[in-house]
């Protein structure tokens, strides 16, 4: 946490599982939690706008480019595609639901691409012009648990995170020209005296604007800003009371959301409240560098 952060009255009161910016509306945030709700913040007020009560918890949320539908998933294995406004967020009509193998984990969207990360390192691929096709179907390039999935901007891939500390960056297409940019590498590790202690990397988010750079989030309470380009740290903001579980960019890309609620990467302990914090993000927390020769 660093000054400035602004601290968000009434959040979920369980731990937060997914937060999004809508696509269209710079200063609104829907929430996620274990608690059941999807909650809806104005962060230029600071008000907590609207509550949604969901059957099971919510662990996955995204919403189309457009912001006129959202998808959300869980623990009961099903993936749903909801018709409704961001803007306003009046209740949606539900128009379709897909059963998953596996518990979904999380869920992102862009362009026509709808990426899913479920449990046993499954990543399903949809197209949303038409869900009914059967999903482009791929492993995780990472060995461990997915936490995470993230569309690049640029429509052409993902990247995704997990429990070892480790996130990758995959491509959609099979070329050799694909797999050649292929690439993974460690974050969230700390070195204690001779030991090195690796946290899970629970949260990913891409720049709007700048959309080689992306932020993410772990178990250490630190959020890092990545040059996926160069492989490169270009900021570090440390730390938060607990785990990062979520992170997201707002659609102008000058604030980022950032959901500081305990994971339970060191199991059942006393841990501090729930927070979602809003971040003033300047120009220089997110532009690349130029390559030196």
């Amino acid at each position: 946490m660093t000054a400035g952060d602004i601290e968000l009255n009434e959040p979920p009161k369980d731990g937060i599982t997914s937060i999004r910016f809508s696509p269209t509306d710079s200063h609104v945030l829907a929430v996620s939690s274990w608690d059941k709700t999807i909650s809806v913040y104005q962060v230029d007020h600071n008000i907590k706008q609207a509550e949604q009560k969901h059957p099971a918890p919510v662990l996955a949320l995204a919403f189309s480019l457009d912001g006129k539908f959202a998808y959300s998933g869980g623990l009961e294995g099903v993936l749903y595609s909801w018709d409704r406004s961001v803007k306003v967020w009046k209740n949606g009509a539900l128009v379709k639901t897909l059963e998953q193998p596996e518990k979904v984990y999380s869920v992102d969207v862009m362009d026509n691409h709808l990426v899913v990360g479920l449990a046993k390192r499954l990543i399903h691929i949809y197209d949303i012009s038409n869900l009914d096709k059967e999903p482009m179907k791929r492993e995780s390039s990472l060995k461990f648990m997915t936490r995470k999935v993230a569309c690049i901007p640029n429509g052409k891939g993902y990247a995704t995170a997990s429990i070892e500390g480790r996130c990758s960056v995959d491509f959609f297409g099979s070329t050799e020209e694909d797999a050649a940019q292929k690439f993974s590498f460690k974050c969230h590790r700390q070195k204690k005296g001779e030991a090195e202690y690796i946290y899970p990397v629970n949260a990913l988010a891409y720049h709007p604007k700048h959309q080689q750079s992306f932020a993410t989030g772990g178990g250490d309470g630190v959020v890092n800003i990545w040059d996926g380009s160069q492989k490169k740290r270009l900021r570090q903001f440390a730390s938060y009371p607990t785990s990062i579980s979520s992170l997201s960019f707002n659609c102008t890309g000058d604030l980022l959301a950032i959901a500081s609620s305990y994971t339970f990467e060191e199991g059942e302990k006393d841990h501090p409240p729930d927070q979602l914090f809003v971040k003033a993000i300047s120009e220089a927390d997110v532009t690349p560098k130029a390559k030196t020769r």
